[in-house]
């Protein structure tokens, strides 16, 4: 019995230790769930100011897009006022931004060979264009355009095109020349998407712009700090530029909307 006792007495530490460690287990267990009742119950007493906050921005940013819809479309009624007449007015990126879209017309020239592009952009307009994957997605066009009254050139976004179209040999017959008059609204830099990470301008491709950012494009082309955006399409068989009026007007809601993400 006593030789019994002895050799069980090594148990008897390891159901000590057992104990013990089971102990300080249930413990922490009781801790832990301790800490995640608090953190669930700060969840619950913040959620309805973020669900509040939300609607706020939310209803701001409706605000903001109709009144800027609302003028967009009052600009339609309004007699475009000659772009000459502006360029003094036009000196920097603030006097565009005080001049959005006020509704001009152009009198000039395309230089095609120094067009620039912004991408990437969704197809909006899926109705006017095939169906198919390729269709999806695509680029702006950007070109610069000489007035004839001044000499002075200005950027007019001449509007979107498919990635299969991005390369001006796929629409030979869409880059029209010659003197034209064209209309469009001014516009000023975009809000940059606060998830899109990339650099104004590629460094592989110098053409290539992730977003509307007026004084870089103008910087880079050597021309007038304007920026028109055309309210015409510009259309051949052999190279169709979407711009009807609803695609500028989804450009500025989105472009409302990183503004107040921004904010």
């Amino acid at each position: 019995m006593i030789g019994f006792l002895s050799s069980a007495w090594p148990f008897r530490g390891l159901e000590k230790t057992f104990c013990a460690t089971t102990t300080k287990a249930i413990s922490n267990l009781e801790e832990l769930l301790k800490m995640s009742s608090r953190v669930i119950s700060r969840i619950i007493n913040t959620l309805p100011i973020l669900i509040v906050a939300f609607v706020c921005v939310e209803y701001k940013r409706r605000l903001k897009s109709q009144a800027v819809q609302d003028r967009v479309r009052l600009q339609k009624e309004e007699k475009p006022i000659p772009l000459p007449t502006l360029m003094s007015k036009l000196k920097n990126e603030a006097d565009l931004k005080d001049l959005e879209f006020t509704r001009v017309e152009l009198e000039g020239e395309f230089d095609h060979d120094r067009e620039v592009v912004i991408g990437y952009r969704a197809n909006q307009q899926p109705h006017l264009t095939p169906k198919g994957s390729r269709w999806q997605k695509g680029v702006y066009i950007v070109t610069p355009f000489k007035l004839k009254e001044t000499g002075d050139t200005v950027l007019v976004n001449r509007g979107w095109v498919p990635l299969q179209l991005a390369d001006p040999k796929a629409r030979v017959g869409g880059q029209v020349t010659g003197t034209l008059k064209i209309l469009g609204l001014l516009r000023s830099t975009e809000k940059k998407n606060p998830f899109d990470f990339r650099p104004s301008q590629d460094s592989f491709n110098e053409k290539f712009f992730s977003y509307l950012n007026v004084d870089d494009i103008a910087k880079y082309l050597g021309t007038k700090c304007v920026f028109v955006d055309a309210v015409c399409s510009f259309y051949s068989r052999r190279g169709t530029i979407f711009k009807p009026t609803q695609l500028i007007i989804r450009s500025i809601t989105l472009s409302v909307s990183n503004t107040l993400g921004n904010g």
